[in-house]
C-alpha cells in the first residue's frame, strides 16, 4: 500500500504539468489578436519554465536517490533545460521592450538590474552556501565566496548579458540591427571562451537566447505579421526544427556542436511559443504567481534540494513536496521582503 501511494504522488506531481499549462488556453477573437507579448504573456511562459526547471530537478533527484521512477518521467528531465532556455528568451525580449524609444539612464538600467536580480540571487545563494556548508562540514570562506558569487550560474550568465545588450545599445542605439549584431557577435566570443574553459555545458549552451529574444522584440512587427500569415506552416516548422535539433543534441551531448544545436533548439521552442501566444490568449493564476516569483523559486529550491541532500531527511517522494510546499513559502516571504526594501530604496 505504501509503495502505491508513492507511486500515485509521483504520477500527480509530474502529470499535473500538463493539463496545467492548458488551463486558461483559449482562442482569441478575431478583432483581439495579440501583436506584441504582454506582460502577463511573459510571466506565463517564465512561470511554465519555472515549474519545469523544479520538475527536472526533481527528476534527477529522485533518480540519485534511488526513490521509485518510471521511464515515462524522462521527457520531464529535458524541461529543465528547457526552461532556461525560455527564461533566456524572454529576458532579451523583455530588456529590448524596456528601453527601446525611451530615455536610457545608465544608473536607472544598472539600478534595476542589479537590485531586483543580482542583489537577491547573492543573498540567497549566501545564506544556503552557510547552511550547506555546515552540513556537509565543508564550511570555509572560499566555498562560500565560490557558491554565493558562481552557484546560480543562470545568474551570472544573464548579468553578462545585461552588459552585452548595455555595450550595444550605448554604441548602436539608433541602429538596432547593428545593436543585434554586435550582441550576437560578443556571445560568440563569450561561448568561444567557455567553450575552452571547465565550466559546465549548460553555461554555454543558451547564450545566444539572450540576443534571439532582442532580435525578435525589434522585429516582432514584421514577425508577428509572418506567423499570422503563415502560422500552420510556422509552428509546424518550428515543432519540426524543435525534435529534430534535441534529437541531435542527445546524439551529440557533450560536444561543442550539441552546443550549437542546443541554442538552435531553443530558438525554434521560442518561436513555438510566440505561435500559441500569438494566436491564443493564454495563462492562469497559477503558472502567473510562479512566473512573478520565479526567480526566488528557481534560487531557493535549489537551496532546499542541497539541504536535503546533506541532511538526514528520508529522501522519496514526499520530500520533493515537503521541499515544494517550503521553497513556494520561503520565495513567497523573500519576494515580499525584497519587495518592501526596493520601495522604500525608490522613495
Amino acid at each position: 500500500m505504501g509503495h502505491f501511494m508513492e507511486v500515485i504522488a509521483t504520477y500527480l506531481l509530474f502529470f499535473l504539468y500538463i493539463p496545467l499549462g492548458f488551463i486558461g488556453l483559449r482562442l482569441s477573437g478575431a478583432n483581439n489578436k495579440q501583436k506584441y507579448m504582454a506582460i502577463e504573456d511573459s510571466n506565463y511562459v517564465k512561470g511554465l519554465s519555472a515549474i519545469g526547471v523544479f520538475l527536472a530537478h526533481t527528476y534527477y533527484f529522485i533518480e540519485e536517490n534511488n526513490c521509485y521512477i518510471s521511464k515515462a518521467f524522462f521527457p520531464f528531465s529535458m524541461l529543465g533545460g528547457m526552461g532556461v532556455l525560455l527564461f533566456l528568451f524572454v529576458g532579451g525580449y523583455g530588456i529590448f521592450k524596456s528601453v527601446n524609444n525611451k530615455e536610457f539612464n545608465d544608473k536607472s538600467y544598472w539600478k534595476k538590474r542589479l537590485l531586483n536580480i543580482y542583489l537577491p540571487s547573492i543573498v540567497i545563494e549566501f545564506i544556503f552556501s552557510i547552511i550547506t556548508g555546515v552540513l556537509s562540514n565543508e564550511l570555509n570562506a572560499l566555498t562560500i565566496i565560490k557558491t554565493t558569487f558562481l552557484g546560480a550560474w543562470y545568474i551570472d550568465v544573464v548579468m553578462l548579458e545585461y552588459l552585452f545588450f548595455y555595450i550595444s545599445f550605448k554604441v548602436f542605439s539608433k541602429q538596432k540591427n547593428k545593436m543585434i549584431l554586435m550582441i550576437f557577435g560578443m556571445n560568440v566570443a563569450l561561448f568561444v571562451i567557455f567553450a575552452n574553459t571547465s565550466l559546465n555545458d549548460r553555461w554555454k549552451n543558451g547564450l545566444f537566447l539572450y540576443a534571439f529574444g532582442v532580435l525578435v522584440a525589434a522585429h516582432e512587427i514584421i514577425i508577428n505579421k509572418i506567423i499570422m500569415k503563415y502560422k500552420i506552416i510556422a509552428f509546424s516548422l518550428s515543432i519540426l526544427l524543435f525534435f529534430a535539433t534535441g534529437v541531435l543534441f542527445t546524439i551529440y551531448k557533450g560536444s561543442v556542436v550539441a552546443d550549437l544545436i542546443k541554442n538552435i533548439s531553443g530558438c525554434a521552442l521560442a518561436v513555438v511559443i510566440l505561435c500559441v501566444i500569438y494566436h491564443f490568449k493564454v495563462g492562469n493564476s497559477v503558472v502567473w504567481y510562479f512566473g512573478k516569483r520565479s526567480l526566488f523559486i528557481y534560487l531557493i529550491h535549489l537551496g532546499m534540494l542541497e539541504i536535503v541532500r546533506f541532511s538526514r531527511f528520508e529522501k522519496n517522494i514526499y520530500t520533493i513536496y515537503i521541499i515544494l510546499i517550503v521553497s513556494i513559502i520561503m520565495s513567497e516571504i523573500g519576494y515580499r521582503i525584497h519587495k518592501k526594501i526596493i520601495t522604500r530604496i525608490n522613495k
